[in-house]
């Protein structure tokens, strides 16, 4: 029995499901997102700010210190002055610590703000 014939469906069927899966894109560090249900994603010019259960700061899956951060957050504004920042904090993170990082941004002229969630599981 030849199995090219065999071999060349199941190459196809497999670029087949490559092509038509979607990715999700949840870069760098796995952080315990709260829970919401909405259906708001990220967009491109989004700025990303994460904050990890050891109180570790990364703008844009690169970490930085909280000078650094301010820094990062006044160019973002300047460069995009209707960007939206997006803080993905693990549930453990201290309240004061994201409320420090929202008056960073608000500060540096950033009103748009939102909180990264994962799906409520039914």
């Amino acid at each position: 029995m030849n199995m090219t014939p065999l071999i060349d469906v199941v190459l196809q069927l497999v670029i087949f499901f490559m092509l038509c899966s979607s990715f999700v894109f949840n870069p760098g560090v796995k952080v315990d997102l709260p829970e919401h249900s909405s259906d708001e994603s990220l967009r491109k010019s989004d700025i990303v700010v994460t904050i990890t259960e050891e109180l570790l700061y990364l703008y844009n899956d690169n970490a930085v210190e909280p000078r650094e951060l301010r820094l990062k957050l006044e160019r973002a504004a300047a460069d995009n002055p209707n960007g939206r920042l997006i803080i993905k904090a693990a549930k453990e993170v201290p309240h004061g610590t994201v409320l420090e990082v929202m008056i960073m941004a608000k500060e540096a002229g950033i009103d748009n703000q939102a909180f990264a969630t994962r799906p409520t599981e039914e």
